[in-house]
Order: structure tokens, then C-alpha cells, then sequence
């Protein structure tokens, strides 16, 4: 809701996003993010968040298995996408003591 020209839009994925040709780069959406999760970008003089490397090269409508860039290029390789529900169900399981 920050941003004045409404080049933050939620995706069918449900996730925000900005689109490039909109944005103006007057920086509100980065003093608005409750998350500190939108940056500025000075040599495009855009907002930008991750978006999960949704429309790159890295991640072709062709392609079957999504790769993620952060991923890839950790250099200790501790990063790791996982499925969120897998994860949370798992953790659910494990920490459930009945009585």
C-alpha cells in the first residue's frame, strides 16, 4: 500500500513482487516493509525483493525443477530451499509429546 504508483502486485503464487516499468524508485516501499525485505537497487534506481528468481534465465518456463540462485552461489552451501509444509509438518511431528 506504499507505493504510490502500484508497482507492487501480489502474484498468483501469492507472493509481492515488483514490476520494473512502474516503479519510480522513490524508496517508500523500503521504509514501509515491516519484514526489511525490499532494497533499492542504485544502479537501476528500483525497488526489488527476492522473488524467488521468478522470469530469469535461471529459471526458463521450459525448465521442469526450479534452481534458485542464492542457493547456488552460497559458498558454504548452507542454504537450502525447502517445501515450507514438509518442513512444518516434520517439525510438528517431532516436537508433538502426547501424554
Amino acid at each position: 500500500t506504499a507505493c504510490p504508483v502500484g508497482a507492487i502486485t501480489i502474484n498468483v503464487a501469492g507472493a509481492k513482487d515488483v514490476i520494473d516499468d512502474k516503479c519510480v524508485g522513490c524508496k517508500l516501499c523500503t521504509i514501509a516493509c515491516p519484514y526489511g525485505m525490499m532494497f533499492y537497487d542504485t544502479s537501476t534506481r528500483k525497488a526489488v525483493k527476492c522473488n524467488l528468481c521468478n522470469n530469469t534465465p535461471l529459471n526458463p518456463a521450459s525448465k521442469k525443477t526450479r534452481a534458485f540462485s542464492c542457493q547456488e552461489n552460497c559458498p558454504t552451501g548452507a542454504l537450502v530451499r525447502v517445501n515450507p509444509r514438509e518442513y512444518f509438518d516434520g517439525a510438528r511431528n517431532i516436537m508433538y509429546f502426547p501424554l
